[in-house]
């Protein structure tokens, strides 16, 4: 029984309620005229009957009111209970029992959207629905759970220890980890824990989940689920986050972020080959920001979409200046954020900033990385087609980072490997490694690929990859990420060399 149902039931209550009340006051006031249509009956009988339908209505209003009552308490996706409840009945544990010994958990389907979009909303229901019966068998006695909004769920367990609190969280992962494929499709259900122990004897319902929200926004995204703890420290940075994304609007309008290129050098001729676009953050306050410091802000919180388009728009209006300055002109590669991958105007926004400028497709390349890749696989293979058929060259970006999938090289076709620099360093001093890393080069030569190395800062590394057919490197052995200014001067020198030549 929904609202709307227990809506038209009251209305009907009230008009069956107000006719039998004013029948019974006519029987009362009138009786005559009921004694001359109804002979068989009394005037008793008929008060009973009165009486009766009276008490039938009566009970009848208090069934209704017990289940509206029961659907302000009830979610309407997983038909248990929801976020009033959970407040209300924390509320009367923490009266009972006080909140020492409790913890709040905040669990949180990572990607849950790409589910609703990929799958439909009724598989997303689903879901949430099976993530519901799976913490309603993990919740004990004087434990709780609910749905709390959205993919947002909550628990409220009787543990304060850590250890006993890990071992918990980690079996309803495993059990949520467990749900079946999605229509027969290939699917992990990854989820990001907040964990809060509850400390403080007056502490709110409300302020201990919003410490659990804090510390599920810690956990980054990814392929495997994960949790985190919270801590003052996780609340600063929080607050520290918030701040830096309240500028961003100001930001962009002031011109505060900027593109510098790291050189990417042949090893035949010592000559540059191509660049990388890097993002760079000059804050009023706080001065130069690397990426590092605010690119996983703006990946959590979705901005990180605009700020690829602004990156990508100032590298093709700098590669028209060189155009129509005749610089020598070599490939720029262009980071791209797997978020864009869940833009379904990305591919057709790129390529209109391309015919904005007038840039030729051999100019640009854009790299994924290769997490990125692993994850999206399905979306990812109609992204390339549209840019390929664009003649737009694509990098698999920070390869052997972690994931190192070397069936990906079969399957997509992309036209770049980077492998990343901690690839290298973690394999370049031991034999094996270097034979690893000698492999890869020959297995991607094989092919067809490009291979590009980063992070190379010797000489002995830049000989060694040389000597195994790797003729395209990155890295400060040859140049750091420099400006603009700086580039167009190392490009126009390649540019003075080839005239006298």
């Amino acid at each position: 029984m929904n609202k709307k149902m227990l809506d038209r039931l009251r209305l009907i209550l009230k008009i069956c309620f107000i006719l039998l009340l004013i029948g019974f006051l006519t029987f009362l006031i009138f009786p005559g005229l009921f004694f001359s249509s109804i002979k068989t009956y009394n005037a008793q009988s008929i008060r009973i009957i009165f009486l009766l339908l009276i008490m039938v209505l009566i009970f009848t209003k208090l069934y209704i009111k017990e289940k509206a009552k029961a659907i302000t308490v009830t979610d309407t996706v997983t038909s248990g209970p929801n976020s009033e409840w959970f407040r209300a009945e924390a509320e009367k544990l923490f009266k009972r029992h006080g909140t020492k010994g409790y913890s709040i958990i905040q669990i949180d389907i990572d990607k849950f959207k790409f589910v609703n979009r990929r799958y439909g909303f009724s598989e997303g229901d689903k879901l949430l629905k099976y993530i519901h019966d799976m913490l309603n068998l993990n919740t004990h006695e004087n434990e709780l759970s609910a749905r709390l909004l959205g993919d947002w769920f909550v628990m409220l367990i009787n543990s304060s220890k850590r250890g006993d609190i890990i071992s918990r969280v980690e079996k309803i992962i495993n059990d949520i980890s467990c749900y079946p494929d999605v229509s027969s499709k290939k699917f992990k259900v990854a989820v990001k824990c907040g964990i809060y122990i509850l400390k403080a004897k007056k502490e709110t319902v409300n302020g201990a989940i919003e410490k659990a929200i804090i510390a599920g926004r810690s956990v980054m995204s990814g392929y495997n689920s994960s949790y985190a703890f919270y801590d003052e420290r996780l609340a600063n940075s929080i607050i520290d986050a918030k701040q830096l994304e309240d500028r961003i609007g100001e930001a962009i309008k002031d011109g505060e972020f900027f593109v510098v290129f790291q050189p990417k050098y042949c090893l035949n001729n010592k000559e540059i080959y191509g660049a990388e676009a890097l993002v760079r953050w000059n804050h009023p306050e706080r001065g130069l920001m690397l990426p590092a410091e605010f690119i996983p802000i703006f990946e959590k919180n979705g901005f990180i979409v605009s700020l690829d388009r602004y990156v990508f728009e100032m590298v093709c209006k700098q590669i028209r200046w060189w155009l129509d300055n005749d610089y020598h002109i070599v490939p720029i590669s262009v980071n791209v954020s797997q978020v864009n991958l869940y833009k379904t105007d990305f591919v057709k926004d790129f390529i209109g900033i391309l015919g904005k400028h007038c840039i030729p497709s051999e100019y640009i390349e854009l790299e994924f990385t290769e997490s990125a890749i692993f994850e999206n696989q399905i979306a990812l293979h109609k992204i390339i087609k549209e840019f390929k058929s664009k003649g737009i060259a694509l990098a698999i970006d920070d390869f052997g980072s972690g994931y190192s999938c070397l069936s990906l090289l079969g399957i997509m076709p992309f036209d770049t490997v980077k492998i990343d620099r901690r690839f290298l360093s973690g394999n370049f001093n031991t034999n094996s490694g270097r034979v690893v890393i000698k492999k890869i080069v020959e297995l991607v030569n094989t092919i067809g690929m490009r291979v590009v190395i980063e992070g190379v800062e010797t000489d002995e590394q830049a000989d060694f990859l040389k000597n195994i057919g790797c003729n395209i490197v990155q890295g400060y052995l040859f140049s750091p990420p420099v400006t603009i200014e700086c580039f167009n001067k190392l490009i126009n020198n390649i540019a003075e060399k080839i005239q006298l030549l």
